[in-house]
Order: C-alpha cells, then structure tokens, then sequence
C-alpha cells in the first residue's frame, strides 16, 4: 500500500475508533426509553447532522492552514466571545468524556482480569487503564495513530461477534415499541456517541491536509460508525426482550454465559480507542490555541481525567446525556455558524443559498438539543 493509502487508511481507523467508544453502552438503554422507529429516525438524523459538522470544521482547518482547535478557529472567525466560549466547552468536553472513559475503561479491565481469577479494587484497574492511555499520548500523534489502528480493527471484529452472538436471541416483536411523546430524550446519548469533532484535527493532519481524502475519512467513518453503533444499541435492544439494559452487567445478561467474556473485551476496546485520540486532541488544542508550553498542555490532557474520579458523579448516562446535549450543543453551534459565515460570503449563489440554509438548520438543531436538556424533567 502507498504512503498516501496508509496516511488515508489510518485516518478512517482513528475517526471510526474515536466515534465508537463510550457512547455505543448508552444506546440500548436509549432504543429501550423509546422505542425503535423513534430511536432510530433520530439517530440517523443526527448522524447527518454530525457528518455536517465534522465536514464544516474540517473545511475551516483546511482554508486557515494553521495547526489550531476549535477554540482558534473560532477565535479567527467569529472573535473573541466566540474564542472565550469554546475555551470552556471545548476542552471540558473532552476532559468530562475523558473522564467517563477512564471509569468504564478501569470496569472492564477488572471484569477481564476477574475472569481471569485476578481479583484487584476497580480503582486500581482505573489508574492501570489510565497509565496505558497516558503512555500513548505522550509518544505522540503517530503512536496514537498506530494504536488506534490495530485496536479499532479488533474493535470491530469483537463487534461483529456480538452481533452474532445476539441475532439467534432478537425478539422482532420490540421493532413495535414506540414512545413518540418521548422520542427528543436520547438526544444527548445519541449525539455523544456518533461526534468525533475531537478528532477531525487530528484527520486533517494524518491525511496531510489532502481535501478529498480528508472528506472521505470523515464520511466514511462517520457514517460507518454510526451504523456498527446503531447495529449494536439495537440488536442487544432487541435481544433483551424488553428488560432494561443500562450498565455492563446488564448487557453480559443477555448474551449467552459462554459469551460473557466478550462484552468487556469490547468495552475495553472502544474506550480505549476513544481516549488516546481524544486526549492527544486535548494537548494540542492547549498547546496550539491556548499556547501553553507542550509539558504543561500534556500535565493539563492528562491529569485532570484521574483528578475527576475524586469529585463526579459516576452516573454515566445521565454524563454523556449532558455532555452530548450542552457541551457538543455549544461547540456545534460555533462550527455552524463558522460555516454559516463561510457560505453567506460565497460568490456562487446556489451554495450561498444551500450552504447557509444547510448551516442555519444545523445551529437550531443543537440549539433544541441544549434546550431540551436543560429544561426537561424527564430524561432516560
């Protein structure tokens, strides 16, 4: 394979591991809230919805040139509120999934090790999960890219295998469950599981800021993300013949007890895979659009996580809820609006008008997300 081709196959395994981490352990219980047709039209939209974005922010990094993060980008497109905003949201976006991961991530490393006859306290195997991820990064971007590659194809293939697994045991009468009334509720969950604007820097990079094969990477791995995600939530949705499923526990109950190792290995594998990309995201959005020094910008990546376990809660859907609906709300919202600015100063008129149609329908779309989740009383 050519230099190109690995930089491009690279680049699709690092968004399609990034997207599918955490977030994929919330969408059975999600489908289950609300019902499969509901579930899945929402999640589809919004897997457009995010493919936009990553395409929009992508499209900014490619025509500035510069090596920046959000916070940068919108420093130089919208000024300095905008800047001030991101500089929040943005990296304690990160730092609060970086946190979740390092809580399942250290569960299912004790799980694995329990089968095992290795019985250790969780916080130890969090700390151990911690150290791993914290070794990666600091060799850099292209030990990150190397990991994530050989990780997110045994990803996938564990996957596989769990869909396999539960296909003899679906109970297709589910399909018919439908609670409309309560169909905006995933939002967060859904959306916190198929972003992967942490690591569109990082693809722009790998791909050596080649616009077609960054497009590609982006598309391809967003939408293929989205559908081993969707594939996942709903067959252990419909596997579970209506009982709830919320935790790692619950989904080992469902498949079959000879299985039960395969489970943890996947939650190990997709946490994993998200927080050494994210995390490397998070030095290099300190160091490049905060200019803190490189020790400081990774002390502050990774750190901070480990620090969190003391002072969190640790309900992890009630987390990525809040983190998929107001952090990334917030950050969708800038990335729109950049390309809201970028369309509505473009001399060809079609685009002018689609683009900025296209990018007003994005901004109300994260605005109902932060609204619905900061004045519903109900959530999943």
């Amino acid at each position: 394979m050519s230099i190109r081709g690995r930089s491009f196959l690279r680049a699709f395994l690092v968004m399609v591991g990034t997207i599918i981490g955490a977030g994929i352990f919330g969408l059975p219980a999600a489908f289950a809230r609300v019902g499969f047709i509901p579930g899945t039209v929402l999640f589809f939209f919004l897997a457009l919805v995010v493919t936009a974005t990553h395409l929009i922010m992508a499209e900014q990094l490619l025509a500035t040139g510069e090596r920046e993060r959000l916070a940068g980008l919108a420093r130089r497109g919208l000024g300095e509120f905008a800047y001030e905003v991101t500089s929040l949201t943005y990296p304690l976006g990160i730092l609060a999934a970086n946190f979740a991961y390092i809580i399942l991530g250290g569960e299912f490393l004790a799980v694995m090790a329990s089968g095992l006859g290795v019985q250790l306290p969780i916080a130890l195997w969090q700390i151990a999960f911690w150290a791993g991820g914290a070794l990666t990064v600091m060799f850099g971007l292209k030990m990150v890219a190397r990991v994530e590659s050989y990780a997110t194809a045994a990803l996938l293939l564990v996957i596989g295998g769990v869909l396999l697994l539960a296909l003899p045991l679906i109970d297709m009468r589910q399909v018919a469950t439908a609670s409309w009334h309560d169909w905006h509720l995933p939002f967060g969950v859904f959306l916190f599981s198929l972003s992967g604007m942490s690591v569109v820097g990082e693809v722009v990079e790998m791909t050596t800021r080649r616009r077609r094969d960054t497009y590609l990477a982006l598309i391809a791995g967003t939408l293929l993300s989205a559908l081993v995600s969707w594939g996942f939530g709903v067959a252990l949705f419909l596997a579970a013949h209506g009982d709830p499923i919320r935790n790692a526990a619950d989904m080992v109950s469902v498949l079959p007890s000879h299985a039960a190792w395969i489970v943890p290995l996947l939650g190990f594998l997709a946490v994993a895979t998200s927080y050494i990309t994210t995390a490397q995201d998070l030095r290099v959005t300190f160091e490049y659009d905060h200019k803190w020094k490189p020790y400081v910008a990774l002390a502050a990546a990774l750190l901070t996580p480990l620090a969190l376990l003391a002072v969190l809660s640790r309900d992890f859907l009630a987390m990525i809820g809040f983190i998929g609906s107001v952090f990334i709300g917030i950050n969708g919202v800038v990335i729109a609006a950049l390309g809201y600015k970028a369309f509505f100063r473009h001399r060809d008129y079609l685009r002018h008008v689609l683009g900025t149609a296209a990018c007003a329908l994005l901004i109300g779309v994260y605005v109902f997300g932060i609204l619905q989740r900061l004045f519903s009383r109900t959530s999943l």
